[in-house]
C-alpha cells in the first residue's frame, strides 16, 4: 500500500525527489527482505539471522523485520531474543495483534515445558520456566495459577497466595485460584477469609465440586451451621 501511494505522489508532482528518495527506500527494502525471506524460507535459519540482523540495522523503523527475527529465534529455540525482536515490533506498530500473539505462544511452549517438570516433580525447574513464561507474557493467568500451584505443592504460602492474587489481578473469573486461595487461609486459621474466597469460587462456577466440598468441610469443622 505505502509503494502504490507513494508512486501516486510521484505521478502527480514529478519533479518531487523526496517522493523518488521514500519510494526507492522503499523499493530496496521490499528487495532486501525478499532476499532474507529467501534465505529464511530454504532452511538455512543460521544465515537468515544475520541478513535480518543486518537488516534491523538498515531499516529499524520497520516492525516487519523485528518479528522475522522473532520467528527465526523462535525456529532455533532461542525464546529470549524471540520476545525480544517481538516485543520491539510491537514498539514499532502496537496495532499489531500477530506481535501479542507470538509474544504468548513463547510464554505457552516455556509454560509447557513447566508442566512436564511439575509432572515429574522436578518444582525448581518447574517454577523457573512458569516465572520465565509470565515475565514473557505478564497477562498469562494459566502460568500464573501453575505457578502459585507449584508453590503450594512446596508448602510455600506465602509465594502460592502472592502469585493467586497476581492472577486475579489480571483475572478476576479464576474459580481454582480462589479456591486455592481458601484453603491456604484455612490452614492459617483465618476461617474468615477461607469462606470469603470459596463463596467466590462458587459464584464464579456454580458447578466447581471441590469449592462445595471444602467450604462444606469448614463449615463442619468449624460447627457453623448456619451460612
Amino acid at each position: 500500500q505505502a509503494n502504490k501511494y507513494l508512486i501516486k505522489a510521484i505521478e502527480l508532482d514529478p519533479k518531487n525527489d523526496k517522493f523518488r528518495d521514500s519510494q526507492q527506500q522503499l523499493s530496496d527494502f521490499k528487495d532486501d527482505l525478499t532476499k532474507a525471506k529467501k534465505t529464511f524460507d530454504s532452511g538455512f535459519a543460521d544465515n537468515a539471522i544475520i541478513e535480518y540482523e543486518k537488516l534491523k540495522i538498515k531499516y529499524p523503523q520497520y516492525a516487519i523485520v523485528f518479528y522475522n527475527l522473532g520467528l527465526l529465534y523462535k525456529v532455533v529455540k532461542d525464546y529470549d531474543y524471540a520476545v525480544e525482536n517481538y516485543q520491539y515490533a510491537k514498539i514499532l506498530n502496537p496495532f499489531e495483534v500477530k506481535y501479542s500473539i507470538a509474544i504468548k505462544a513463547i510464554s505457552q511452549i516455556i509454560a509447557k515445558e513447566g508442566d512436564e517438570e511439575y509432572r515429574r516433580h522436578e518444582f525448581d525447574s518447574a517454577i523457573n520456566n512458569y516465572q520465565k513464561a509470565i515475565s514473557y507474557y505478564p497477562q498469562y493467568t494459566t502460568a500464573i495459577f501453575k505457578l502459585a500451584r507449584t508453590y503450594y505443592k512446596l508448602r510455600e504460602y506465602e509465594n502460592a497466595q502472592k502469585y493467586l492474587e497476581q492472577g486475579i489481578e489480571v483475572d478476576p473469573n479464576q474459580e481454582q485460584s480462589e479456591k486455592m486461595l481458601g484453603d491456604i487461609h484455612r490452614w492459617k486459621d483465618n476461617t474468615e477469609q477461607a469462606l470469603i474466597h470459596y463463596k467466590r469460587s462458587i459464584k464464579i462456577n456454580s458447578k466447581y465440586f471441590q469449592a462445595f466440598y471444602s467450604l462444606g468441610t469448614l463449615f463442619h469443622s468449624e460447627g457453623l451451621l448456619h451460612d
